[in-house]
């Protein structure tokens, strides 16, 4: 059955489908098979439908880590551990990393391989490499893209090649030489996303190789996309739907009474347009993110890599960025949550706009209680009275 179980996840009706996914991993197993190679596909298929070019939200991935089917898939990758090749260790580490999962049994077999091969895998290296590949290596422009906006968003941008000279201006040429004419640009989908992101961090943060960048690119790319940008890139490129923290971040400024803009655009102020967007925005010029992600470093939570660029291209533009993290947040209670804002608003200065809190409804109108202790309905009415006094002593 191996053989069609990965032609069916190859399947074009398959590859974007979640539930087909965990479908056929479940005929897989019921049909009494353990091929590693349909595990590592169904995992790392996942893991790139939910990666951050996906068009699913926040919420669908965490509704998918938490379904009973995903998690005997990550824990029959554990079974299989024996026949996990030091080669797929990268690819199940990115799968988990984009679906937000860590697998406990998993984790002490994949780390060691990484160990063995981390001076390969850290981002300056890889980009070595790729710098050394023939522009003509049957790479597309999406390739190039991306690896330009992995440098950006990991803090890379004066990564070195072998000449020593910064590989981010000739990764953002290379994109460019494969897009001829405008039409070709238009239809490059994702690849418009990066590149235009990749400019935009430059011109902000400014690098050594700022300018080395900006003439990398056409002038008639930038043009093409910026004025595309707003109506054809970003509105296309957000996913849709939320994030679960960012609900419950979202109840709880209603409970305290804190103005805050849901994903509010900001930038400099000469900006003709923004290239970024604030989890919450709270006056004055604060941005509140909230870190669904597990950013658990040595000693303290770490801001993912999307968290990390924002924040800093937040700060670069006057804002004052807070960062929530998830795996602090979801344990405690109600009232240490709104404790925690009152903290946050004390300490970020925060400002209430009274005149904005006059046009807008009142945020509750009942009383809040705990769950599983709200008000409950009378079960009872009172009986209507007589229309007189005659009429109730007759």
């Amino acid at each position: 059955m191996t053989p069609s179980d990965l032609a069916d996840l190859a399947s074009a009706e398959v590859a974007t489908n979640p539930a087909k996914v965990l479908e056929i991993y479940r005929r897989h197993v019921q049909s009494g098979g353990m091929d590693a190679t349909v595990l590592i596909r169904a995992f790392a298929q996942l893991g790139f439908l939910f990666d951050p070019n996906s068009f699913f939200s926040s919420a669908d991935r965490q509704i998918l880590t938490r379904h009973r089917d995903f998690r005997c898939l990550a824990h029959d990758l554990w079974k299989v551990r024996a026949d996990l090749p030091d080669a797929v260790v990268p690819l199940l580490m990115y799968s988990m990393a984009s679906l937000d999962y860590r697998c406990a049994p998993l984790m002490p077999q994949l780390l060691p391989a990484v160990l063995r091969h981390v001076k390969c895998l850290r981002p300056n290296v890889r980009a070595k490499e790729l710098a050394n590949r023939d522009a003509d290596d049957e790479t597309t422009v999406h390739d190039w893209a991306r690896a330009a906006f992995a440098l950006v968003m990991s803090n890379h941008c004066d990564a070195e090649g072998p000449s020593g000279v910064p590989v981010l201006p000739l990764f953002v040429s290379r994109a460019c030489q494969l897009l001829a004419t405008k039409t070709e640009l238009e239809n490059s989908g994702w690849a418009q996303f990066f590149l235009y992101q990749t400019l935009y961090c430059v011109d902000v943060e400014k690098p050594a190789c700022e300018e080395a960048v900006k003439r990398a690119m056409p002038m008639w790319i930038q043009e093409v996309l910026h004025h595309r940008w707003l109506d054809d890139i970003v509105l296309l490129a957000q996913p849709q739907g939320a994030d679960e923290m960012q609900r419950d971040v979202d109840r709880c400024l209603q409970r305290t009474n804190t103005q805050a803009l849901l994903n509010c655009s900001f930038g400099r102020d000469w900006d003709e347009q923004h290239c970024w967007f604030a989890g919450f925005l709270m006056q004055p010029k604060v941005a509140l993110e909230c870190d669904s992600m597990l950013p658990l470093g040595r000693g303290r939570p770490r801001p993912s890599g999307w968290i990390a660029l924002k924040s800093r291209i937040a700060r670069k533009v006057g804002l004052r960025v807070v960062t929530l993290h998830d795996c602090f947040w979801r344990h405690l209670t109600e009232d240490q949550k709104d404790e925690q804002m009152l903290r946050i608003r004390s300490q970020m200065g925060y400002q209430h706009d009274k005149s904005l809190e006059k046009t807008r409804k009142k945020i509750r109108q009942t009383p809040h209680t705990y769950q599983g202790l709200e008000t409950k309905r009378k079960e009872w009415s009172p009986q209507p009275g007589p229309p007189s006094d005659e009429t109730a002593f007759t």
